[in-house]
C-alpha cells in the first residue's frame, strides 16, 4: 500500500512530465527538438556517455575523417551532478577550428528533451585560449558539423601542419587546478589527461622539454631575453619572452619603472620626477635623480621678494670680482625668513635662496610654497623687512648682534607660478601609421624663462642633426598659464618607435614626464625556404611568417599568386592554410616545372610581398650541389642557375646569396657566398637608437 505522501509524490512527478512534454512539444503535437538523426558517419562518432569521465575523439584521429560528418554525443550526469560536481570538457587536442557546439540540458529523454539557456559554440578564439569548459545542467548535447577540411584546423610550426580533429576530455566533477590545451604545450607537445584523471600534463616532442614544453634549442642562446626574462619555444621556430615583474616587451627590454622619469608608465599622468637641475650634468642627464613628486605638488607657486640693506657691510667681493653676499649675512637671513614663516604657520615651503641682487645693496629671497598661502607670505615677508627696518632705527648694530638691517624701502614682492608639467601626449591614439605625421606636446606652468628638450630613449633629441624631418617649436603662455613646447616628425618610421621624454628646466628645477609611441608599419616578411630547387614529382611546403610585433596591432591577411597570377585552392593540388599565432602555408603536390610562388600581406598600412623560386630539374639528368652548412649558413642541394638565397648566420639579419656554377659535366661548384646583404643585430640595435 502507498502512503499519501508517496501518492501525492508520484502525482507530482506524472504532472511534471505532463508539463515537460507540452513545453518541448511544436504547435503540431511533435516534439520540438527531435532525437538527432546522425549522418551516415555517424556510426563513426557519438552516442550517449554516462561515465563520469571519458574521451571524445573524431574518426582515425588525429588523421583525415571523413567529411561531411556530423555526430551527436549526450553525457548523461544526471545521477552524479550535485552541488559540488560539475560536467568539465578539457579541450585538450582540440584542432578543429570550428563546428563544435555544447548544449546544456535540464532534461534529455528519447520523447522530449528540456533545454536550459547555456548554449556554447567553439570559436577559432576559443581553440587557443579556452582550455576547459564548465557546464551545470545534468545533460549535455555535444554537435559537431563539418562540411569540409581543409581550412578549418589548426595549424602550427612544426608538428601541427598536418592534424586533424579531436581528442578531448570530460567529467564529471570539480575542475581540475592545472589544465593544458595546444598552445598551453606550446604547439610541441600532447596534452594527456593521467590514466586516473588526477591531472593533466604536457607530453613533449623530442627536443623539448618543461612543463610547457617551452624549453629547446633556441632559448639555449643566453641573449634572446633581456632583465633576467625566460626563454620559451612556441613551436619549433619562435620563442617568446615570459617577463619578470617590472618589465614587458618582446625581449623583455621595456622597464615599466622608467629611469628616466622615475615612474611606473601605467601610473598615468600624476607621476613624473622632479630634482635639482645642473648645467654640468650635460644634455645626458635628464631628471636622472631620486627625487619624485605626485599630483600633491600641484598648486604650488614660487615668491621672489626683494629689498635693500642698509649698508655695504653684508656684502664682500669673491675671486672673481663679483659682489656677493657674506656667508653670515646669507646664513641671518634664512634663520629669519624660516622663523617668520614658520610663526606664521606657514611651513610648506622648500629650495630657499638667497642671494644678491642686481642693485646697490639689494637682496633677494627666492622659496616654494603653495598658492593659497600668498597673502600671508607677502604680510610675514612685509613684516620681517619692517621689524628689521625699526631695529636699525632703534641702533641695532646688525650682523654682529645677531640681526640684518633694512633700508627704509618697501620690499617688492612677486609671485610666479611654480614649476609644474602637465602632460606629454601624443596627436594620434592608438599606434602611429608609418609614413605618418605625429606631434608630441609637452604643456609646462612656470616662468617665462623656462626651457624644454626633448628626449628619446634617454638621448637628447637635436632636430639640427636628425638624419629625418624633424622640428620644435614652442607655442606662446595661453590663457590658463601655460606653455606648450612642440615636438614634430614629419615622416615617421619604425625606427621613431620608442619613448620619448619632455624635460622642462625653471630657475634651478628640472622635470620630467615622458610617453610611449609606437608606429604600425607594413609587414615584415620571411619566406622559408627562400629558394627551393626540386626533382620532377616532388612535392613542396612552403611557410610565409611576419614579425610578432606586426602581429600586435591588428589581423593579418594573406595570400599566394603562383607566376604573378591568383590561384584556387585545391587540396589534390596546391593549399594553403592559415598558421598561428600568424602566417601562411603553402602545400604543393607533384610539382612539374620551375615555378614562382609569391606570399602577399597585407595591414592597415600596405601590402607587402616576397616570393620563391622553385627550380624543377630531372632526376639523374642534373647533378646538384650538395646540401652544406658552410659560413654557419645551411645553404639547400641545388642546380646551377640563380643564385640562392639563405637566412644569415646568427645574430645577423637579412640574406645571404650563393651560386651554384657548374664548371664540368656533372661537376657542379659552390662559389664564395655574398653577405653584403646580411646586417649585425648590433648594428641594427644601434640604427634604432
Amino acid at each position: 500500500m502507498c502512503g499519501p505522501e508517496l501518492l501525492f509524490q508520484l502525482r507530482l512527478f506524472v504532472l511534471m512530465l505532463g508539463l515537460f512534454g507540452r513545453l518541448a512539444a511544436s504547435p503540431d503535437g511533435s516534439p520540438a527538438d527531435s532525437q538527432p538523426s546522425l549522418s551516415a558517419s555517424s556510426h563513426l562518432c557519438g552516442g550517449t556517455l554516462t561515465a563520469t569521465h571519458g574521451t571524445l575523439q573524431t574518426p582515425n584521429f588525429p588523421e583525415r575523417f571523413p567529411v561531411p560528418i556530423s555526430c551527436v554525443w549526450i553525457i548523461d550526469a544526471s545521477g552524479v551532478v550535485g552541488p559540488n560536481s560539475s560536467i568539465v570538457v578539457y579541450l585538450t587536442q582540440q584542432y578543429v577550428l570550428s563546428g563544435l557546439r555544447f548544449t546544456e540540458y535540464m532534461y534529455y529523454s528519447e520523447d522530449f528533451k528540456v533545454p536550459s539557456e547555456n548554449v556554447f559554440e567553439l570559436s577559432e578564439y576559443d581553440v587557443t585560449n579556452v582550455p576547459w569548459i564548465k557546464f551545470n545542467s545534468p545533460y549535455l548535447e555535444i554537435r559537431f558539423t563539418m562540411e569540409a577540411l581543409y581550412g578549418t584546423h589548426l595549424r602550427a610550426l612544426d608538428h601541427l601542419l598536418d592534424v586533424y580533429g579531436f581528442n578531448i576530455t570530460y567529467e564529471v566533477d570539480k575542475v581540475k587546478p592545472y589544465q593544458c590545451n595546444a598552445l598551453q604545450c606550446r604547439f610541441l607537445g600532447h596534452c594527456y589527461a593521467k590514466q586516473d584523471y588526477s591531472a593533466y600534463y604536457c607530453d613533449c616532442y623530442a627536443g623539448f622539454s618543461g612543463l610547457d614544453c617551452g624549453n629547446g634549442p633556441l632559448c639555449k642562446d643566453s641573449h634572446i631575453c633581456e632583465n633576467g626574462g625566460t626563454c620559451k619555444h612556441i613551436g619549433d621556430n619562435a620563442v617568446t619572452c615570459i617577463c619578470p615583474a617590472g618589465f614587458r616587451g618582446n625581449k623583455c627590454e621595456i622597464s615599466e619603472y622608467d629611469e628616466i622619469t622615475g615612474c611606473n608608465l601605467d601610473n598615468g599622468e600624476d607621476c613624473f620626477r622632479q630634482c635639482i637641475y645642473t648645467e654640468d650634468g650635460g644634455r645626458d642627464a635628464a631628471c636622472k635623480c631620486d627625487q619624485s613628486i605626485s599630483s600633491s605638488s600641484r598648486g604650488r607657486a614660487k615668491y621672489v621678494v626683494t629689498a635693500r640693506l642698509a649698508n655695504s657691510s653684508y656684502f664682500e667681493t669673491n675671486e672673481n670680482g663679483e659682489r656677493q653676499l657674506t656667508e653670515n649675512t646669507i646664513t641671518l637671513l634664512e634663520k629669519h625668513i624660516n622663523r617668520s614663516l614658520r610663526n606664521a604657520n606657514i611651513s610648506k615651503i622648500n629650495d630657499l635662496e638667497v642671494f644678491s641682487g642686481k642693485a646697490n645693496n639689494e637682496v633677494t629671497f627666492q622659496f616654494f610654497g603653495a598658492k593659497i598661502d600668498s597673502g600671508r607670505v607677502r604680510e610675514t615677508m612685509e613684516r620681517l623687512v619692517e621689524q628689521q627696518q625699526q631695529q636699525r632705527g632703534s641702533g641695532g648694530r646688525g650682523s654682529a648682534s645677531g640681526n640684518v638691517s633694512f633700508a627704509p624701502f618697501k620690499p617688492n614682492f612677486r609671485q610666479d607660478a611654480g614649476l609644474m608639467l602637465q602632460s606629454v601626449v601624443v596627436n594620434q591614439k592608438g599606434p602611429v601609421r608609418e609614413n605618418t605625421e605625429f606631434i608630441l606636446s609637452c604643456v609646462a606652468q612656470g616662468s617665462s624663462t623656462m626651457t624644454f628638450r626633448w628626449y628619446k630613449n634617454g638621448f637628447f633629441v637635436n632636430v639640427t642633426k636628425a638624419t629625418r624631418n624633424m622640428w620644435t617649436r614652442l607655442l606662446p603662455l595661453d590663457s590658463k598659464d601655460h606653455y606648450t613646447a612642440l615636438l614634430g616628425i614629419t615622416k615617421a618610421s619604425r625606427l621613431d618607435e620608442g619613448i620619448y621624454t619632455c624635460q622642462v628646466n625653471d630657475m634651478g628645477m628640472q622635470q620630467c614626464r615622458s610617453t610611449k609611441v609606437q608606429i604600425l608599419g607594413a609587414p615584415q616578411l620571411r619566406v622559408d625556404p627562400p629558394s627551393v630547387t626540386l626533382f620532377r614529382g616532388d612535392s613542396l611546403l612552403l611557410r610565409c611568417l611576419s614579425q610578432d610585433s606586426d602581429q600586435q596591432y591588428g589581423t593579418l591577411g594573406y595570400s599566394w599568386t603562383k607566376n604573378g597570377a591568383l590561384f584556387q585552392s585545391d587540396p589534390a593540388v596546391e593549399i594553403w592554410e592559415d598558421l598561428y599565432p600568424d602566417g601562411s602555408i603553402l602545400k604543393v603536390k607533384n610539382v612539374q616545372k620551375s615555378v614562382v610562388y609569391t606570399c602577399i600581406v597585407s595591414n592597415s598600412v600596405a601590402p607587402i610581398s616576397k616570393s620563391v623560386h622553385v627550380t624543377v630539374v630531372e632526376s639523374g639528368s642534373v647533378t646538384l650541389c650538395p646540401k652544406n652548412a658552410d659560413y654557419g649558413v645551411s645553404w639547400p642541394p641545388s642546380a646551377s642557375g640563380p643564385a640562392v638565397l639563405a637566412d644569415c648566420p646568427k645574430r645577423g639579419d637579412g640574406q645571404a646569396k650563393r651560386i651554384c656554377e657548374q664548371r664540368d659535366i656533372g661537376r657542379p661548384e659552390w662559389l664564395m657566398p655574398d653577405f653584403s646583404e646580411c646586417v649585425p643585430d648590433g648594428v641594427i640595435e644601434i640604427e634604432n637608437e
